[in-house]
């Protein structure tokens, strides 16, 4: 059984895709849930976005992506590196690709927005843990306004891995990346 969080739309939905028995997908409030789903599983595909460097013109960078989405696997296949499947392994990826002079991560860092999505997906864990959802009660009914450290210190320190590992620093604060 796997479990995904759709992003066919802002809904969200927690999937659980039955891997055996032709993925039988529960959890998704719309057909098109059901199809990422089971697309997800059987063969995940992304789109890859970037920007080009341009010279004499009136913008110094151009957004690019992809025609269509592209087979997950092809991505990093290129340069001979494998799909991370967990953070470790994420975060030793970014390294490489450092190393090899490749920025592993840029997003617009000086938008609230994208720290806090960010920070939301570190913390789905720990919010979902047993202290993750006595704090959620205790904060929502208003006996606390406080965060917990036992839940919140290890997303913290993810977002710092991230930060330290993908060479984040202040330029990137002033939203032009």
């Amino acid at each position: 059984m796997k479990e995904l969080i759709c992003i066919v739309c802002p809904n969200g939905c927690h999937l659980r895709v039955d891997e055996t028995g032709g993925c039988r997908v529960t959890g998704n409030a719309c057909p098109r849930g059901e199809e990422y789903g089971r697309s997800e599983v059987l063969h995940p595909t992304r789109v890859l976005t970037g920007t080009v460097r341009l010279h004499g013109a009136a913008l110094p960078r151009c957004p690019v992506k992809t025609r269509s989405p592209i087979p997950k696997e092809k991505l990093l296949e290129a340069k001979g590196l494998g799909i991370p499947t967990n953070y470790r392994e994420f975060l030793d990826l970014c390294e490489t690709l450092k190393n090899m002079g490749i920025r592993p991560f840029l997003s617009n860092f000086g938008a609230d927005y994208t720290c806090m999505e960010i920070l939301q997906g570190f913390s789905i864990a720990r919010l979902n843990s047993q202290e993750g959802r006595e704090w959620r009660q205790r904060y929502e009914s208003g006996q606390t306004d406080q965060l917990s450290e036992e839940v919140w210190m290890p997303v913290f320190e993810r977002m710092r891995e991230l930060i330290d590992c993908a060479g984040i620093g202040e330029a990137d604060l002033e939203g032009d990346t």
